[in-house]
């Protein structure tokens, strides 16, 4: 064989590789293109106490406003977005029509204005928590707190109950407890105080509070710094891919070892049960019931890793006399996905939210 032939077949070879390289890119650059999703973004209305919420056509769920139709919130103004990424400032509403209604009362609170609540004449369970109970991404109709309210007033006509729910996105343990004690004071008479526990809100102290800053918090999908950031950034879709995937995993990983951790011998749980505690005891001197209501986090719950967190929880309520409710136990072993609000925000959708509030009727003893 002489040098041309030889030529022209190691020609040939890397004009196939070129192909096969060039091919492989253009399959992942439509897969980019196909994978686009918005994230969560805020828009400001005329109304000084009304937010929307709003999602792209990934949502699951019914939302309050389909944006692509006439809506009766006047001017649209861009407040932010869930992953804090500047390409989306002045993001045009059409972008993400599944509008979620935030209005707020004279408390800043989700809930109905204080004049509609009559504790002298109605049981008032207090309803506090974080995002999971503040409904993010479901109607308040579909809040498991409304559906309780419902079912409560509905199968046991003799009995009048209001759920007042003052959960608040991004309430630590130690906020929600302020929040218990403002309105068991203000209403003076509240039948029962259900925290709606998610697994992220203990103490984080020391080493725990460092790492929450580069871990995801399995509530939203967002990227984050580290080796494969820089991979990611080069022009090539397919290194983009593979690092955004492989970052991810990692960051899972280290992101279920964390919550771990929070649940381990350390300063910040030994602060978390003596609040629990204290909570408790609160209530129980004013003559209220207290509930803890634990939601799992919706990820992996096929082979859920966090199953030894509940363990821990539940052990130490049954040591202190807590009342307490486990809603993995409703979830495990299911497709998180069917729970997701949107598949860049894994709060507890309607139909979690429906499933939850069932869940809860029975668990606790009204």
């Amino acid at each position: 064989m002489n040098r041309i032939e030889i030529g022209g077949k190691l020609l040939l070879v890397v004009a196939s590789l070129a192909v096969t390289a060039l091919a492989i890119e253009v399959s992942f650059w439509l897969l980019a293109r196909s994978e686009r999703i918005y994230p969560l973004v805020y828009y400001e209305t005329d109304d000084p106490n009304l937010d929307l919420w709003c999602y792209d056509e990934h949502f699951v769920g019914t939302p309050d406003r389909d944006l692509r139709r006439v809506h009766p919130y006047g001017q649209l103004t861009y407040l932010g977005n869930a992953n804090n990424d500047s390409t989306f400032a002045n993001l045009a509403p059409i972008k993400v029509p599944n509008a979620i209604e935030m209005r707020r009362n004279e408390e800043q609170l989700r809930e109905r204005p204080m004049a509609e609540f009559d504790a002298q004449r109605d049981k008032i369970v207090l309803v506090i928590g974080d995002s999971f109970g503040f409904g993010q991404g479901v109607r308040v109709a579909e809040r498991f707190s409304h559906i309780l309210e419902l079912r409560l007033n509905r199968e046991r006509p003799a009995e009048r109950y209001q759920f007042f729910n003052a959960c608040v996105p991004g309430m630590n343990i130690k906020r929600v407890a302020k929040t218990m004690e403002r309105y068991v004071e203000y209403f003076t008479r509240v039948e029962r105080v259900v925290y709606s526990f998610t697994l992220n809100d203990p103490f984080r102290i020391g080493r725990l509070l460092e790492m929450e800053r580069e871990l995801a918090d399995f509530m939203h999908l967002r990227s984050n710094a580290g080796a494969a950031r820089f991979l990611a950034g080069r022009s090539s879709y397919t290194l983009r891919w593979f690092a955004a995937r492989l970052e991810r995993q990692q960051i899972s990983r280290d992101t279920i070892e964390w919550y771990r951790q929070l649940y381990k011998d350390n300063l910040g749980w030994t602060l978390t049960r003596q609040l629990l505690s204290r909570m408790k005891k609160s209530c129980a001197d004013k003559g209220i019931k207290f509930s803890l209501v634990v939601f799992p986090v919706f990820y992996q719950l096929e082979a859920y890793p966090l199953s030894e967190v509940h363990e821990t929880l539940g052990s130490f309520a049954q040591q202190e006399g807590i009342h307490y409710v486990d809603l993995l136990a409703q979830f495990a072993g299911k497709d998180e996905r069917d729970y997701w609000v949107h598949p860049t925000d894994f709060h507890p959708n309607s139909r979690a939210h429906r499933e939850a509030g069932d869940f809860l009727y029975d668990a606790i003893p009204w």
